[in-house]
């Protein structure tokens, strides 16, 4: 079990998703660091390759917002 310390200390994390992430585009971004093409991406998923530009822009617009909330909140500490 957790102590109380550490359950806090997970909740303020800025990494962690709010919801659970859908399979596609869960999947489509992890597919993308391993250098694979768009198209290839789109078919495995079976989606076209607009779906998958959209579910990667997507993911990096998430990580800025993460990534800025994150040192917001660290400013605010200070």
């Amino acid at each position: 079990m957790f102590g109380r310390e550490s359950v806090e200390a997970l909740a303020n994390l800025a990494t962690l998703p709010r919801r659970i992430p859908l399979a596609k585009p869960w999947r489509a971004a992890n597919c993308h660091p391993q250098d694979l093409p768009i198209a290839q991406i789109a078919r495995k998923l079976r989606v076209s390759g607009v779906a998958v530009r959209t579910y990667l822009r997507r993911e990096a617009e998430n990580r800025e917002r993460l990534r800025t909330d994150a040192e917001r909140r660290a400013r605010k500490r200070t």
